[in-house]
């Protein structure tokens, strides 16, 4: 279920790299836009996930709070700078933003390009990766991250826990 979170990152030079904090929620209600948090209602979010339309086994649910989202830049994952990426670039449009990022790490390019469309309740992450070595390129790689809100998060389950793989971690301490 790792490749779940990986997929969040969309970046080859990431791909086993553990980052896995996709869903996020705040007080706002209504669509995700290019400048405020992605998910817009707190509580639990449960995450599914496709690579080149091939699902991705489990599922992952976070418990999200809009202070967990000042503290933790979820989105920021897309592309993360200790990758070699660029800040993503967010274009806003009806229902959420695209956006686009480039990382350059041990001699590969990364091309990243995507789309966030949403709700207060359900929000879907579409990307496309194009990866160059040495100037051979790959077969772009396709990922879809489907995060639906749930309900409140369960007791015993604080803002920042994900439970993935019957395992529990918490976003702010990785």
């Amino acid at each position: 279920m790792g490749v779940i979170i990986c997929l969040s990152l969309v970046v080859a030079p990431c791909l086993t790299a553990e980052a896995r904090d996709v869903v996020g929620a705040s007080s706002l209600a209504g669509p995700p836009d290019a400048t405020r948090q992605i998910f817009t209602t707190p509580g639990l979010w449960e995450i599914t996930a496709t690579v080149d339309g091939q699902a991705v086994p489990g599922t992952s649910r976070a418990c999200i709070d809009l202070e967990l989202q000042k503290k933790h830049d979820i989105f920021a994952q897309v592309a993360p700078a200790n990758a070699g990426c660029d800040k993503p670039r967010r274009t806003p449009v009806a229902g959420g933003f695209n956006y686009q990022a480039v990382c350059k790490m041990e001699g590969a390019t990364s091309t990243v390009a995507g789309e966030l469309r949403g709700d207060a309740r359900h929000v879907v992450i579409r990307a496309k990766v194009n990866v160059a070595v040495a100037g051979a390129s790959t077969p772009p790689v396709s990922y879809v991250l489907e995060s639906r809100w749930v309900g409140e998060c369960p007791s015993g389950m604080k803002p920042g826990d994900v439970d993935e793989d019957g395992q529990r971690r918490n976003m702010l301490q990785d």
